[in-house]
């Protein structure tokens, strides 16, 4: 294995400035477990600034973070004010080459120093980058989550010029990776067939490493019901929960591709039988009338109307928490529904079992590969592959579940068990890179002419 090495990670968002979904939690997890591991690396992240400036800092673990500001161009400006999805798109690909930029001046700092670059295929930010770069010691990374054309073709979702642009954007990036690597079988299975279709033979190597997950801050012994409750009520500015209530929390944005809807169409048909039933969403929304594209939010009024006031009356959104105070959050629930209609690999699903709570679940996606065991059992809440079956079966389950505190808390605890097994952040770390590291040594003894481009 190489002695010193150079890992560098390139996102539109990180866990902590910019904190737009799963994918800046993954890499903050990623990199400081990158650091604990293999000290002899040189780790670098280059994310997008969350506003017009542009900074460079070494966090606490040693990680070179580079914030880069794609807001000072005038083009963008112009653009901005003249339509939206050209603005979005303006922004997106000037991030692009600016972020190219800022990697090869890194790669020019030590360049026989052998090097991981990874990016993730949603919005394609490797798409420039991976390109211009042919280097033996470079390895080219493509960490795959969910692409767009994954979630057009599930969800109902507007597809225009941004949307077409982003598609080729991540087909770029992929398609000029040395390697591509899946968290989950599923998305795996997803990238050959919705993003290469026939030609899937032809392209480059994937292999599949799950994400780990991060044991420190969720724990079941940091968890305080009452506590978690006065926490929810507070963000709602209303007493919501009591040591009464049966709390439902639904953890992560609201969305379609999410199953949004249907958890409130589900709980609509249980709130009539169990009067202490409560429902609450702790994640993003959107505005009224917002349309559905891959990470467009539905707005609480939107999905509230769908169903009677009877039972529109027990549902609330907290809006957007802090992942830090996600704790806090889970520790008022009693149980929680993973409804997603597709998903990779939703560290929400790892968090809520971590915290030894329990998940009632559709069998779908990449959730399915989660919480089943080696024997292929799923330990969650069985709500089955159906969509409208599982809808009628919520109710079924969550009645007798709270006739059952026993099971519940068996199933809390299991799937907390499952999740340390299998994905124990020091093993994933070394796993992920252990892969990375020998496909690098493979590619280097190729002795290909280092070359750079300006």
């Amino acid at each position: 294995m190489m002695k010193r090495f150079r890992y560098i990670c390139v996102s539109g968002e990180d866990d902590r400035e910019l904190v737009l979904g799963g994918i800046g939690t993954y890499l903050g997890l990623l990199t400081r477990f990158c650091s604990k591991e293999y000290p002899q690396a040189e780790i670098h992240w280059v994310i997008r600034s969350p506003d017009s400036r542009t900074w460079s800092s070494k966090d606490e673990n040693g990680v070179h973070r580079h914030y880069l500001s794609p807001n000072a161009s005038s083009s963008f400006q112009v653009l901005k004010t003249t339509d939206k999805s050209l603005g979005q798109f303006s922004s997106t690909m000037i991030f692009n080459t600016i972020a190219t930029k800022k990697v090869l001046s890194i790669l020019r700092e030590d360049v026989n120093l052998p090097t991981i670059i990874e990016s993730g295929e949603w919005e394609g930010h490797g798409s420039e980058l991976f390109s211009v770069l042919s280097e033996a010691n470079i390895l080219r990374v493509a960490r795959l989550h969910t692409p767009l054309a994954t979630c057009i073709k599930q969800n109902r979702l507007h597809v225009g010029f941004a949307e077409i642009a982003q598609l080729w954007r991540e087909y770029l990036t992929l398609q000029n990776a040395d390697l591509l690597s899946a968290s989950t079988n599923y998305v795996k299975k997803r990238v050959v067939e919705d993003v290469f279709g026939s030609i899937h033979k032809a392209v480059v190597p994937i292999v599949t490493i799950p994400n780990p997950v991060d044991t420190e801050i969720f724990r079941p012994e940091k968890l305080n019901r009452k506590k978690g409750v006065a926490f929810i009520n507070k963000l709602l500015g209303q007493e919501f929960f009591n040591n009464d209530t049966f709390n439902i929390v639904v953890i992560g944005s609201v969305e379609y591709r999410k199953g949004a809807n249907l958890v409130v169409d589900a709980f609509s048909k249980l709130s009539p039988l169990m009067p202490n039933a409560r429902l609450c969403f702790v994640g993003r929304t959107a505005e009224q009338g917002e349309r559905k594209n891959a990470n467009k939010k539905l707005s609480p009024h939107d999905l509230c109307k769908t169903v009677k006031p009877e039972a529109s009356q027990y549902i609330r959104f907290t809006g957007y928490v802090e992942h830090k105070k996600l704790p806090s959050a889970i520790a008022a629930g009693d149980i929680f529904p993973i409804f997603s209609l597709g998903d990779n690999f939703p560290g929400v699903v790892a968090e809520i079992s971590l915290c030894g709570k329990p998940i009632i679940a559709f069998q779908r996606g990449g959730v399915k590969e989660m919480l089943s065991d080696k024997r292929g059992e799923f330990l969650a809440v069985d709500l089955g592959n159906d969509l409208e079956k599982g809808v009628e079966l919520f109710k079924e389950e969550i009645l007798k579940l709270y006739k059952d505190k026993d099971r519940l808390e068996q199933i809390g605890l299991t799937l907390r068990k499952l999740i340390l097994h299998k994905y124990e952040p020091s093993k994933i770390t070394r796993q992920l890179y252990g892969c990375y590291l020998r496909r690098l040594e493979k590619k280097c003894l190729t002795r290909k002419r280092y070359f750079f481009h300006s």
